[in-house]
């Protein structure tokens, strides 16, 4: 019974220095047991201050523990391309990436994919195809919620050639600008009944395929097509052919003259040069000299039968063309021996 009376009488003051060098409690303030309970070591538990190791952190648990950057809940991020996506936490207690989120209408690449409001009628705000109340092809805007303009949104566009009222005037295709809508190569086009035409062609083209959507394609200033469409410089007598100013011209082999030479002048070298009519020359015509019984042509000169009493004086001044002109019946240095 005494000894058991001293257990209980000491018991309490001997336990207390047991637990260490003095006898002040294990953990004096609460400040001390905070820190304790947190004290995290390198191994990636969380220990007591005595040294156990307490429980490792659980993902999913909803609080966010040493080592993990989030607890399964997720938040808001902005993505890539600046839209506001959402970013999940992995199981692993890890932000995985931001996520696009489903496109809006909201004027707002959404998604990510280069495209605004991909999937709607339009796009928010912008400037769409539609139909006026003429029945014209015409521009309006988008609405707030992606609706494409009705026809009494539509803008009324200047008036082009298509057959329509675009301007909803009353008058189809009219005046000037129906013409100024047009526009065809190398041409000066006109509207016609609903479509664009070749009213003139531009200096050195024509319209020769007669198709208006080619306009005046082909140039008229080549040998196939001097001046006009399909005229065409035949080099007969001729060793080349060239085309300027609408008409053709030639290099003409020898003994023969180009004397048709107004444009298009697509014969070639036409004329001999032998001949009485072009003695050397397209206007030295023998024919008709005066005085003269018969003419001939050589060396690019004539000669004549004199009528009686006449004389050809200057026949050694080529060509010649004017007859027999001296009134003798002879001739002296070059001129004539009597009255003429």
């Amino acid at each position: 019974m005494l000894l058991v009376g001293w257990l209980v009488g000491c018991g309490a003051s001997d336990l207390g220095r047991d637990a260490g060098p003095s006898d002040a409690p294990l953990h004096t303030d609460s400040a001390q047991v905070d820190a304790a309970s947190s004290d995290a070591r390198t191994d990636g538990h969380t220990h007591s201050v005595d040294g156990r190791v307490d429980a490792a952190p659980v993902c999913g648990d909803g609080v966010v523990q040493a080592g993990e950057e989030c607890d399964l809940a997720s938040r808001s991020c902005v993505t890539g391309c600046g839209s506001g996506g959402l970013q999940p936490c992995l199981p692993t207690c890890q932000w995985a990436g931001c996520m696009n989120p489903p496109e809006s209408c909201n004027g707002v690449d959404d998604d990510c994919d280069g495209v605004v409001d991909n999937g709607f009628a339009c796009a928010a705000g912008t400037t769409v195809p539609c139909t006026n109340n003429c029945g014209a092809p015409s521009m309006g805007m988008c609405s707030a919620s992606c609706a494409p303009p009705g026809p009494g949104s539509c803008v009324n566009p200047t008036e082009i050639c298509n057959g329509l009222d675009d301007d909803c005037d009353g008058t189809i295709d009219n005046e000037p600008d129906a013409d100024a809508s047009c526009s065809l190569p190398d041409a000066s086009a006109i509207c016609v009944s609903g479509a664009c035409v070749v009213g003139t062609c531009a200096a050195g083209f024509g319209d020769c395929d007669g198709l208006s959507a080619t306009g005046c394609e082909t140039s008229t200033t080549t040998t196939t097509d001097c001046g006009a469409c399909g005229q065409t410089c035949a080099p007969v007598n001729a060793a080349t052919a060239s085309c300027a100013g609408g008409g053709c011209s030639y290099a003409c082999n020898p003994g023969t003259l180009d004397c048709t030479s107004s444009p298009p002048n697509l014969d070639g070298c036409e004329s001999d040069a032998t001949s009485v009519t072009t003695c050397g020359g397209c206007a030295n015509d023998c024919t008709t000299g005066p005085n003269t019984t018969s003419s001939s042509c050589s060396a690019g000169s004539c000669s004549y039968t004199c009528e009686p009493g006449y004389s050809d004086c200057d026949a050694a001044s080529a060509p010649d063309v004017n007859g027999c002109e001296c009134n003798a019946t002879a001739c002296c240095g070059g001129g004539c021996a009597g009255p003429h």
